[in-house]
């Protein structure tokens, strides 16, 4: 099968999008209206790609009309949900083209949406990484140097006390000589969760002393703050390498959040207020579906569908 033509992909997605913004302007005349078919009626593409705009926005309007009276949207956000049609199909063309698209070209092992993969080091060192993770070898004869440049990846370091085994990112760096321990990059921040041996980990500034973290301990960073060490279930919080995300009484929002890095395109919550309800559980990070099927009876909750990339939720009824 031939590849897509991601570039023709993403200027008729565009197009679509533009044509959708100005054809619910206040001043849209009846010349953009015959300008808008022309170009919807010249190419079967065309016409795919306006199908997704409109029934994001159909979808999104029939959210707001579904929610209790009080929280209903102003018709006048026609172009706020206009906008949000446009970003939802950015999602989905994101989607179709996944994170080696943009992935970071210095890059030794990447992964994608959904996937996780094991590597296995010179040194016998062997790292696991997680969906939409991407890492750069950096080896010397004095020190295993590896750039985290994107996601989490988990290693099982090879003992070498001549040669220090440091995982580098932007905010700062975590060293071991023969332990196993996760490192993910979430935003600005950096957590580090030990599930063997001992790490030191911290910010990359001169005057801030590195923590020394063993099995069952975890801390995050940033550029300029340590937050205190803290006591978790390391085994919970790795469980993705057994295809596993593991919560006890986490709010929705959080675990949406966690289910989201594994499928492409996003999970929307509707109602915002839904996102502090607790949810424990074990899902499967290899069938999403079924995890959501599972908070929406649980929970009693409303997941539509909008198209493969898109999923809305709210409450029921």
């Amino acid at each position: 099968m031939p590849k897509p033509d991601f570039s023709d992909q993403d200027r008729i997605a565009g197009e679509a999008s533009s044509w959708f913004a100005r054809l619910q302007a206040d001043d849209a005349t009846a010349a953009d209206r015959a300008g808008f078919r022309r170009w919807h009626d010249a190419d079967a593409r065309h016409a795919r790609a306006w199908a997704e705009v409109t029934a994001i926005f159909d979808a999104s309007a029939q959210a707001c009309m579904s929610a209790p009276r009080a929280r209903r949207c102003n018709p006048g956000r026609a172009p706020a949900l206009a906008l949000a049609a446009m970003l939802a199909l950015a999602i989905g063309l994101s989607a179709l083209l996944g994170p080696d698209y943009v992935v970071d070209l210095r890059s030794d092992y990447t992964t994608g949406t959904a996937e996780r993969r094991q590597v296995m080091l010179a040194d016998s060192s062997q790292v696991e990484l997680n969906t939409g993770s991407a890492i750069a070898l950096d080896w010397s004869d004095n020190e295993r140097r590896i750039r985290l440049l994107r996601g989490e990846a988990y290693f099982q370091v090879k003992p070498d006390s001549a040669r220090p085994f440091i995982v580098e990112t932007p905010q700062g760096e975590v060293r071991a000589v023969g332990t196993a321990f996760a490192v993910r990059r979430d935003g600005d921040r950096v957590r580090v969760t030990v599930t063997q041996g001992i790490v030191a980990a911290g910010p990359k500034r001169g005057d801030m002393a590195s923590l020394r973290l063993t099995a069952g301990q975890a801390v995050s960073f940033d550029k300029a703050m340590t937050l205190p060490v803290e006591k978790v279930d390391a085994q919970a919080r790795t469980a993705w390498r057994q295809g596993q995300v593991v919560f006890r009484q986490r709010p929705l929002a959080e675990v949406l959040a966690a289910l989201d890095r594994y499928r492409p395109g996003a999970i929307l919550l509707l109602d915002s207020a839904l996102g502090q309800r607790p949810v424990t559980g074990a899902f499967d990070i290899d069938d999403t579906d079924k995890a959501l099927a599972a908070i929406e009876k649980v929970l009693g909750l409303h997941v539509r569908r909008v198209t493969p990339y898109l999923v809305l939720i709210s409450a029921e009824g």
